[in-house]
């Protein structure tokens, strides 16, 4: 297991999202962290068309142009660890998993290169998060250039959610189970309009994974 502040380096550049006029990149740090206790088991392997949940959230962050990816495990952090370890990715183990997201932000920010200039946060178990939406979120991100920039569906906020590096302290000084949606109060948000309202869906219960596999959302 890799300890939480040290890493396995499995990064191969593929490419990188930057504003033409600057060197600023975007990261996609994905929260893989939990123990999905409401599941049962870890939904980060579950299958769906082929592929686990979360290889899939990985393979849209990188053909998204996202750089580095790094994804961040905490509970069954070996097995799952296996899963993904073919693709180009930095792996960052939360041994604080236990407590709370924040943990998990704070963990994924650590291995940041300094020059990062913003990072998006990605779920491991929001399965219709394309890269049409990241797309979509980074072009207005470098447009408005606001310190945080989401998408909006039907008035509902939604993931993933890019973060300029001007927020970073404050996602550092996050405890327990706070995400950075504590920050919206705080920093001016640019909102992208969304039309499809499934990537407000993610799997908590056996339940769901169901209504997923019958494409029933």
């Amino acid at each position: 297991m890799v300890p939480s502040g040290k890493h396995t380096s499995q990064n191969k550049r593929i490419g990188s999202q930057k504003d033409k006029n600057s060197s600023v990149t975007v990261a996609g740090i994905i929260l893989a962290a939990g123990e999905s206790k409401r599941f049962g088991k870890p939904k980060q392997l579950l299958s769906w068309r082929g592929k686990s949940i979360l290889y899939r959230t990985v393979e849209t962050a990188i053909c998204s142009k996202l750089f580095p990816v790094i994804v961040v495990l905490g509970a069954n952090a070996s097995k799952i660890q296996e899963s993904i370890g073919d693709l180009p990715i930095k792996i960052i183990i939360n041994l604080n998993w236990k407590d709370g997201q924040s943990t998990s932000l704070i963990t994924g920010l650590q291995i940041l290169p300094k020059h990062q200039g913003a990072a998006m946060f990605l779920l491991s178990d929001t399965p219709f998060v394309n890269s049409a939406l990241i797309h979509s979120l980074l072009q207005t991100y470098f447009q408005e250039r606001k310190p945080i920039t989401a998408p909006l569906v039907d008035g509902q906020r939604g993931n993933p959610v890019i973060f300029d590096k001007c927020t970073f302290p404050d996602l550092r000084m996050l405890t327990g189970d706070k995400g950075g949606r504590h920050l919206f109060t705080k920093f001016p948000v640019s909102w992208v309009p969304w039309y499809d309202r499934r990537i407000l869906f993610d799997i908590d219960t056996p339940n769901d994974y169901e209504h997923l596999l019958a494409e029933e959302i």
